[in-house]
């Protein structure tokens, strides 16, 4: 009853006794609003600025840095991965599924199932070598055994 009858009649009744009021409230209630917007938006940007200028370095930093003889027999983690021989870059996978690189990875998944082995594999393939999305190798790599 507060919110539908008693509210509505209590904010018209204050507006018609006392309207300079009511606006300035407003006012002051819809700017407070806008500057905890603002913050909050001036705040994501920053660290998303942070964390982005991170990663690149990181990313830089680890593809760019001379290692030392005795970092040269143990290899990282995620140079251990890698095969050691350069893979050709595949061609591009939109004769698959059109728009291909604009999908997300729940997109993909879903279109999985209707190609053929023979897509499957070119789409895992080139999701390996550029991408990377685990959950679209994976279930490439369970359609493909399937097969």
């Amino acid at each position: 009853m507060d919110r539908l009858v008693y509210g509505p009649y209590g904010a018209l009744t204050e507006m018609t006794l006392n309207p300079t009021e009511a606006a300035e409230a407003g006012r002051r209630r819809l700017e407070q609003q806008l500057r905890n917007a603002r913050f909050l938006g001036e705040m994501t940007v920053s660290h998303g600025t942070r964390e982005l200028k991170r990663r690149v370095s990181d990313l830089l930093g680890a593809s760019s840095s001379p290692r030392s003889s005795s970092d040269a027999s143990e290899p990282t983690p995620a140079r251990a991965a890698q095969p050691t021989t350069k893979m050709p870059r595949p061609q591009p996978i939109d004769h698959v599924l059109e728009g291909y690189d604009d999908l997300s990875a729940s997109q993909v998944v879903k279109l999985l199932d209707s190609l053929s082995a023979d897509e499957l594999e070119t789409l895992r393939a080139y999701e390996q070598a550029l991408r990377g999305r685990r959950t679209i190798i994976n279930r490439a790599s369970q359609l493909l055994e399937r097969a």
